[in-house]
């Protein structure tokens, strides 16, 4: 149920432990992702409680090299362009997605938050966490925590200070209006073969 994307020289491999690693060519701006075929996740003000959870790494903490992001989008066909940008390493403005994204002026930190296609994106917490090359971080969501209708943000198990409250079903301010499906994406900054790891990943949901 998943499949992978990877621009010129870049592969997708099994590593020791079983965990799949991306791994690019040492080109600036090339890019790679992983996602599901499906979508069936949705975050709207009339859906069931949602857990999402991820162990990641990267191999390279350093500003410009691997820009990344990992959460829930809605359907993509990838592209060296596409969900990432080649300048600054950020979202294209036609996503829809929320979770965690790292962007090129980063080093050990990324930002929680949230884009509804087509309309600005949304930072909730910026340049938070601690990333340390090689090593594994968990990062999490949870949405609608005994009805709140907010969606939580982790890293290690600690909640970050900004939840996100999503006000409806129309997709005008979040994407709340489209079936989402699980992605890690990168794309690099720098002309340095990097790569970006992921030991597993889980989502799951309660039906409206």
């Amino acid at each position: 149920g998943l499949f992978g994307f990877g621009s010129s020289g870049s592969t997708i491999t099994k590593g020791t432990d079983d965990e799949l690693i991306l791994t690019s060519a040492a080109t600036d701006n090339l890019g790679g992702s992983i996602s599901m075929e499906q979508d069936p996740y949705i975050i709207s003000n009339v859906s069931g409680e949602l857990w999402f959870e991820a162990r990641i790494r990267t191999s390279s903490i350093i500003t410009l090299e691997r820009p990344f992001i990992i959460g829930l989008i809605a359907p993509v066909t990838p592209t060296i362009l596409d969900p990432l940008i080649a300048a600054g390493g950020g979202l294209i403005s036609t996503a829809d997605f929320v979770g965690f994204q790292r962007v090129e002026a980063d080093t050990t930190t990324y930002d929680t938050t949230h884009q509804a296609g087509g309309v600005a994106q949304v930072i909730h917490d910026n340049g938070v966490g601690a990333l340390v090359a090689d090593t594994y971080v968990k990062l999490g969501m949870h949405f609608n925590i005994n009805g709140d209708l907010k969606v939580h943000f982790y890293t290690n198990g600690v909640e970050h200070p900004t939840a996100h409250t999503v006000i409806d079903a129309l997709g005008t301010s979040f994407p709340s209006d489209i079936g989402l499906r699980l992605i890690y994406a990168y794309i690099n900054g720098a002309a340095t073969a990097s790569t970006s790891s992921i030991d597993w990943w889980r989502v799951a949901q309660v039906a409206a």
